[in-house]
């Protein structure tokens, strides 16, 4: 896209914004396919679960390289909301 951007627009800076950004993920896990909205940066967390059933928060910080508070946010908001999508374990949320 960049090299169709710039051969386009010449003298504009492309800046990629991915907290702005939306995706749509099919997911098979469910008994039922769903196709599920997410942020970009909560698609980053949920591919972590392609290759295991379960894994620690530091590895979902790690995989995806987001820095520890921005991580929290995105994974809690997969686990606190009507429609969950991960469950959590332990006393911390």
């Amino acid at each position: 896209f960049e090299n169709f951007y710039h051969s386009k627009h010449s003298g504009r800076k492309l800046r990629w914004i991915y907290n702005m950004g939306g995706v749509e993920l099919t997911a098979l896990c469910f008994p039922r396919r769903h196709i599920l909205v997410v942020s970009a940066y909560q698609a980053l967390a949920l591919m972590v679960f392609n290759s295991r059933r379960e894994v620690a928060f530091r590895e979902i910080c790690d995989a995806t390289k987001l820095p520890k508070e921005e991580c929290k946010r995105q994974v809690q908001s997969m686990t606190v909301s009507k429609h969950k999508l991960l469950l959590h374990q332990g006393a911390s949320k």
